[in-house]
C-alpha cells in the first residue's frame, strides 16, 4: 500500500517503486498521478511509500535501480561478489526485521540528508520533525530530537556557508573531505568495494552522482536502501539475509572506520560548527546499530 506524504520538500533525484522496476523522475512525475500507481506525485516530488506496522517507509533515491531487486540474493552469492565472510551466517530470532528496520531506515535517510550538501536540494526527510520513541529504534539516541531541531531551525544560508567551507571549499581541496576515498587518503580499493556492493544490489548512481559513490551522504542513502529492502523480502517472503549481512558489512567496511574521525577533523577545524556536532551523532548511531547488528548475526 502506498500512502501520500505531504510537505517533504524538494528532491531531484531519480526515484524507484518499492519492487525495485519502475523509474520515474521527479520533473517527469505527472501532478494527477493516482496514489494507485508505483509512485506518488507530490508537489513535484515523487515518493515511494510502503507503510509496515504503522511505520512510513520513504523509498526516495539518489539512485536508478537497474534490474529487479532480489534477483540471485542468496547469502553464498552475496559473499562471492563482495567478498565478505567466508563463513556460513545467519541472524537469531531477536531480529525483528518488522520492528526495528523501518525506524533504521527512517534514521539512514534523515543523515543522509543532513549529509548531503544544502546546495543540492532541500532535505527531502530530515526537514520534518520526527519523534525517535515511536520509531521502535533498538537503541536510544539521546539529545538527537534537540539537534535535529537545531538543525531545520538554522538559517539556510549560514548552513550553506558552514558546509561550502568544510566540505568543499579549499585552495588545496575541502579541507575536510565528506568522502571516504578522500578522508582515507585513497587506500586501494576502497572505491571498487563500494561499487561492488552497489551493482551487487541494483544501486546504480545517477550520472550526477556516479563521480562520488564514495560520499557520505551516498553511502548512507545506500545503508536505507538495504533497510527498506530488508523489510520488503521478509514482507513478501523473500530473502532478506543478503540485505540483513550487507548492512553489517557496509557499515563496518565503509562506514563506522572513518565517520567518528570525521567528526573529530570538523570539530578540530571549527569548534562551534553545527555539523560537528551532527557528525558525531550519526557516529554514535553507526556505532550503536552497528552493535546491535552484531548481537543479531551468528556464524554457523
Amino acid at each position: 500500500m502506498l500512502k501520500n506524504l505531504s510537505g517533504l520538500g524538494f528532491c531531484p533525484f531519480l526515484l524507484l517503486d518499492i519492487q525495485g522496476a519502475a523509474i520515474v523522475h521527479a520533473k517527469d512525475a505527472e501532478p494527477s498521478q493516482s496514489l494507485d500507481a508505483p509512485t506518488t506525485a507530490i508537489s513535484g516530488l515523487v515518493e515511494q511509500v510502503a507503510t509496515y506496522a504503522g511505520n512510513q517507509f520513504i523509498g526516495y533515491s539518489r539512485a536508478v535501480c537497474v534490474g529487479n531487486i532480489g534477483d540471485s540474493m542468496s547469502e553464498q552469492n552475496y559473499q562471492l561478489s563482495t567478498k565478505g565472510d567466508s563463513s556460513e551466517r545467519g541472524v537469531n530470532d531477536t531480529r525483528d526485521a518488522g520492528g526495528t528496520a523501518p525506524g533504521r531506515c527512517l534514521m539512514y535517510a534523515v543523515f543522509s540528508d543532513i549529509a548531503a550538501s544544502p546546495f543540492d536540494a532541500e532535505p527531502a526527510v530530515a526537514g520534518k520533525a520526527i519523534e525517535l520513541a515511536e520509531q521502535g529504534l533498538p537503541y536510544e539516541l539521546p539529545n538527537l530530537e534537540a539537534l535535529l531541531n537545531e538543525w531545520r531551525e538554522k538559517d539556510r544560508d549560514v548552513l550553506k556557508r558552514e558546509y561550502s567551507g568544510l566540505f568543499e571549499v579549499g585552495s588545496d581541496g575541502p579541507p575536510v573531505p565528506i568522502r571516504e576515498d578522500l578522508h582515507r587518503n585513497q587506500p586501494a580499493g576502497v572505491r571498487e568495494d563500494i561499487v561492488r556492493f552497489y551493482e551487487f544490489f541494483g544501486y546504480g548512481l545517477e550520472e550526477k552522482f556516479a563521480w562520488s559513490p564514495d560520499h557520505l551522504s551516498i553511502e548512507l542513502e545506500f545503508m536505507h536502501f538495504l533497510c527498506f529492502q530488508e523489510v520488503e523480502m521478509t514482507d513478501s517472503d523473500g530473502d532478506a539475509l543478503s540485505f540483513q549481512l550487507a548492512q553489517s558489512d557496509f557499515s563496518e567496511r565503509h562506514l563506522c572506520n572513518w565517520v567518528s574521525e570525521l567528526a573529530e577533523r570538523i570539530i578540530e577545524k571549527q569548534p562551534d560548527a553545527l555539523y560537528g556536532k551532527l557528525i558525531a551523532a550519526l557516529s554514535e548511531f553507526l556505532v550503536k546499530d552497528f552493535e546491535w547488528q552484531a548481537s543479531t548475526i551468528e556464524s554457523s
